[in-house]
């Protein structure tokens, strides 16, 4: 049963109380079980919150973040600016909306990359990864679409797993870290002319999964 719009008060409220738990007590079945009882949410409820359980709770997390980063974005004149900028603006939004809760994300990493959640993980980030590149005005259809956000996912997990450990005030030393991560993007479209002519064959690896992704995402 796929996750709707149906019960989102309901989702939004248990997936706040989940994240925020101190200490947080984990992406599990049990835990969502229990937050719902703290609300007074029977197991019929919470079937109907989360067909799919841990998996519905990923791609609930994964569209509240994605969320809140555009909300923040609104009042910015994210256009105006230079791309590289509008692009470094959304991530460090997108991490700012995590930051309440780090020590989740933390947990939730290391979730993703194991056999049963790695197709769901796979997809909450190129959502996240396509919206940011929809949100700074691209429109690209051909090999820009694929090279982009493949070259913005390294640069996006990266940034993140060194966010985990800063400790700095208003992680000004992730932005740093971003904005280095950024640069050395920047040589490598340099070399785009070569890469495109390489196109055919790297189609069938990485700018391949985005495509099936991308499928995806039309699909819900």
């Amino acid at each position: 049963m796929p996750i709707t719009s149906d019960f989102e008060t309901e989702r939004t409220q248990i997936l706040e109380a989940l994240v925020n738990q101190d200490p947080f007590l984990g992406w599990t079945e049990a835990n969502i079980r229990n937050v719902c009882q703290d609300f007074g949410f029977d197991q019929r409820t919470m079937i109907r919150v989360f067909p799919s359980g841990v998996r519905d709770l990923i791609l609930a997390h994964g569209a509240a973040i994605d969320s809140a980063m555009l909300t923040s974005a609104s009042p910015l004149a994210l256009l105006d600016m230079p791309v590289r900028k509008r692009i470094s603006t959304l991530v460090m939004l997108r991490i700012q909306a995590m930051s309440s809760h780090r020590e989740a994300v933390s947990r939730l990493i290391p979730l993703l990359y194991s056999p049963q959640y790695l197709s769901i993980g796979a997809e909450t980030l190129y959502r996240s990864i396509d919206l940011m590149w929809r949100t700074a005005g691209d429109t690209a259809t051909d090999f820009n679409y694929y090279s982009k956000r493949s070259l913005l996912t390294a640069v996006y997990c990266s940034t993140v797993l060194y966010w985990l450990t800063d400790n700095s005030p208003d992680y000004l030393e992730t932005q740093a870290f971003l904005d280095r991560r950024i640069a050395n993007v920047m040589s490598v479209q340099k070399m785009k002319p070569k890469i495109k002519n390489c196109f055919p064959k790297i189609e069938t690896s990485i700018f391949s999964l985005f495509k099936v992704l991308k499928s995806l995402r039309r699909a819900h």
